[in-house]
């Protein structure tokens, strides 16, 4: 007999809720506090590099951060279960940084950053190539919206009414750079994994 359906979900659902938790924890701190945790372009010049990954947790108000919990939440539905718990807590780390280096590196002009958008579209797009890569065709669907998606976004810039809907800019770059470096992590591990496949044949 298995565990009770309610801890298979509760498992299933960790790593999510600690997400989900970790940006509430910070979203109720104070002005001066959450200032010190986001992406600032001349603090992390200063020395101040946590910023790196801890400005993915600050978001701009209530809406900004609801709208990405709910992306969380369908994200992990529809993809979180292709990807083990183990590659999920490396690659979100990682993937985070990679966001972080490449816009200070090629987005000079962006003074500040803060949210989870970036990181939901590298998670959305390492889980659709994983599942298309296990013959579900569902997932090269999902990948080709979220690639249709980008070169929109890339096209046309932020939204003017989302930017005043959630008090900010949307920084649509951001969404690809979490996208690209989820694709090149996506081809270390099919790599790592046709290597260690080769070496036991």
């Amino acid at each position: 007999m298995g565990p009770p359906l309610s801890l298979v979900t509760l498992k299933h659902w960790s790593l999510p809720l600690i997400i989900a938790i970790l940006a509430l924890l910070v979203y109720g701190l104070a002005e001066p506090q959450s200032a010190a945790l986001r992406y600032q372009r001349d603090a992390l010049q200063a020395g101040e590099w946590w910023r790196l990954w801890s400005g993915h947790w600050v978001h701009l108000g209530g809406i900004h951060l609801l709208l990405n919990l709910a992306g969380l939440a369908l994200i992990w539905l529809l993809v979180g279960h292709a990807v083990s718990i183990r590659t999920w807590l490396w690659f979100i780390p990682i993937n985070t940084l990679a966001i972080s280096l490449s816009m200070l590196t090629w987005l000079p002009d962006l003074a500040w950053y803060v949210g989870l958008s970036g990181l939901l579209h590298g998670m959305l797009l390492l889980g659709a190539v994983w599942i298309w890569r296990r013959g579900q065709s569902e997932g090269m669907w999902w990948l080709l919206l979220l690639l249709c998606k980008l070169g929109w976004e890339l096209w046309q810039g932020g939204s003017r009414s989302s930017t005043a809907y959630l008090g900010g800019e949307v920084i649509s770059e951001a969404h690809f750079y979490g996208a690209l470096w989820a694709g090149l992590h996506a081809l270390v591990l099919v790599a790592w994994q046709w290597w260690k496949q080769a070496r036991r044949g």
